[in-house]
């Protein structure tokens, strides 16, 4: 990064810093949600050590503090910090509302921070197994916490003014962020959030489960080959190829891109079977997560009712990433973090092992992401500095 201004506050240094703050502080977030809820099984690190953002916690990009704004939002509306719900619900507004001036689409997870709320309170008074018992309850709350939601419609509300206003969504460069049909940004997504949180999920248990799923009879398999045709039919008719994945080699995704995904004329549907696995291991990593835990005198989730809240989410994830025409891991800090909690119950999360194991994980990414950036430079013509290499 370069130089934005003379000034003491506007070098380089200060600006990277005060990221660095904002990475602090979803630190001290993490660490008071754990405190609040002293039987989840979730370190400080767990979000903030994600390999995607702790990258940015050393540079000037928005999206340090737009995790922060939203994400604090969220623990605060399944923790409310004050006595009174009411209050608590405004402030989680409030912080929502600040988060989309980083980030216009946090708008989406404004309304995913709305349902965690409705979803805790009828947590509260009942958890079943069966989806419909869920989602009956869930609105039957959603009415009853009307209160404490209308902080949120009056953020989409003024969401909805500025759009009109604004004439998009878009804030900047408009010809290069035009909204696209990019379905299979979400099987990237899902890809990069099951490669970043392996000791998270992984076990044998899991494959052995994804197996029998998927082969363990005819009518299994049948559904298979149908779910890997849909998938190829959305890499066929739903792929995006902005212009800036084909020339800024400053970022993996160019090299991920060129060198895997655009390979040859196949390469790209060979990759169905993985993102049918990743999509396996984060929604049925969601689903396994919904166990009771007693908080603040009372019966509550982790999130709430665990099959609203999942599908709450991937609708959240759809609604953010797949307008988005640039295959960008910036925009899965998001959905990894919110995911990240969402499982932070899992019972096999209990294992001793897998936490620490998680730390050394991230921390050899990062080492490796940092060493790389620091290490390798090249020249651009058009660039008087040497460029790098990052997400």
């Amino acid at each position: 990064m370069s130089y934005v201004g003379d000034g003491d506050y506007c070098s380089l240094g200060h600006l990277r810093g005060l990221n660095f703050t904002g990475w602090s502080l979803i630190v001290l977030v993490t660490i008071y949600y754990k405190w609040r809820s002293p039987t989840l099984n979730i370190g400080s690190y767990s979000v903030a050590l994600s390999p995607i953002l702790a990258v940015y916690s050393t540079l000037f990009y928005t999206d340090v503090w737009s995790t922060f704004f939203i994400f604090t939002s969220y623990i605060f509306a399944l923790n409310p910090p004050f006595s009174s719900e009411f209050l608590s619900s405004l402030l989680a507004s409030i912080l929502g509302f600040v988060s989309v001036w980083f980030r216009q689409t946090n708008i989406v997870w404004n309304a995913f921070v709305a349902a965690a709320i409705v979803s805790r309170r009828a947590g509260v008074s009942a958890h079943s197994s069966s989806f419909l018992r869920e989602a009956q309850q869930f609105v039957i709350c959603a009415f009853e916490s009307a209160q404490l939601l209308v902080p949120f419609a009056l953020n989409f509300g003024a969401f909805v003014a500025f759009v009109y206003w604004n004439g998009g969504i878009t804030v900047g460069d408009k010809q290069n962020h035009a909204v696209s049909i990019h379905l299979v940004q979400v099987f990237y997504c899902f890809t990069f959030m099951t490669g970043l949180s392996v000791p998270v999920w992984f076990s044998w248990k899991t494959v052995r489960q994804y197996v029998l799923r998927s082969v363990g009879s005819p009518t299994r398999f049948l559904w298979f080959l149908v779910e890997i045709l849909l998938i190829n039919f959305i890499i066929y008719k739903f792929t995006v190829v902005h212009p800036f994945i084909l020339a800024d080699n400053r970022h993996y995704t160019f090299y991920i891109w060129k060198r895997l995904i655009d390979r040859n004329t196949y390469s790209k549907y060979l990759l169905s079977p993985v993102y049918h696995f990743s999509t396996y291991v984060v929604q049925s990593s969601i689903l396994r997560a919904n166990t009771p835990q007693r908080n603040l005198g009372k019966d509550l989730t982790t999130s709430g009712c665990g099959k609203i809240m999942a599908l709450v989410f991937t609708v959240c994830v759809l609604a953010t990433i797949v307008p988005s025409p640039l295959f960008e891991p910036r925009y899965y800090i998001l959905p990894l973090s919110f995911w990240r909690l969402l499982v932070a119950q899992r019972p096999s999360l209990e294992e001793k092992w897998r936490q620490p194991a998680e730390f050394v994980y991230y921390i050899s990414i990062l080492t490796l992401l940092f060493g790389i950036f620091l290490k390798y430079e090249f020249s651009w013509a058009t660039e008087t500095h040497p460029q790098r290499i990052l997400w």
